[in-house]
């Protein structure tokens, strides 16, 4: 059971490290690669059904213009729909780590918009390799990701404090 309260003040030491960080790119990446030939198999599947091969033409003669497209396309639905729903992704999931907004809420979807459409800057990829381990596509939606473990714990620990000034 993930622990929280209203609003948590995010430090640093609640990041998720550079490691994870790595970790939840290559498992991503692969994800987003397997969606993709999802797609191109369920593509020859129907052109065998119907018999029409349009479907494994249009694949063959998209070119690297239309590769890219594709892959961006794979890239926002990806990022939109698993941390917009669940806050993680793949690799988030494999590696207990979750996204949230600086107060430690669950992003909205605009900010999840902005987190997407920034990982599309140039050497994004490398950008969390900083002193923080924040990404552009971090700050840029005023985001985090967190390891849930030490989350957990730090909340659990500033609820006990705030409960002790109530008794």
């Amino acid at each position: 059971m993930e622990t929280s309260i209203k609003k948590v003040k995010i430090t640093p030491q609640m990041y998720a490290s550079k490691g994870k960080r790595f970790a939840n790119f290559i498992i991503d990446y692969i994800g987003q690669l397997i969606i993709g030939g999802a797609i191109g198999i369920a593509m020859a599947i129907i052109s065998e059904i119907t018999g029409d091969y349009e479907y494994v033409a249009w694949i063959d003669t998209m070119g690297t213009l239309g590769e890219y497209a594709l892959g961006i396309v794979i890239l926002i639905v990806y990022y939109m729909v698993f941390e917009t729903i669940t806050g993680r992704t793949l690799g988030k999931y494999i590696t207990n780590t979750k996204v949230l907004t600086e107060d430690g809420q669950k992003p909205e979807a605009d900010k999840i918009l902005y987190r997407t459409l920034s990982r599309m800057i140039p050497f994004e990829a490398f950008s969390f390799l900083g002193d923080e381990g924040r990404g552009w596509h971090d700050s840029i939606a005023k985001t985090v990701v967190v390891d849930v473990k030490k989350y957990n714990e730090i909340v659990e620990l500033q609820n006990s404090l705030s409960e002790i000034g109530n008794a």
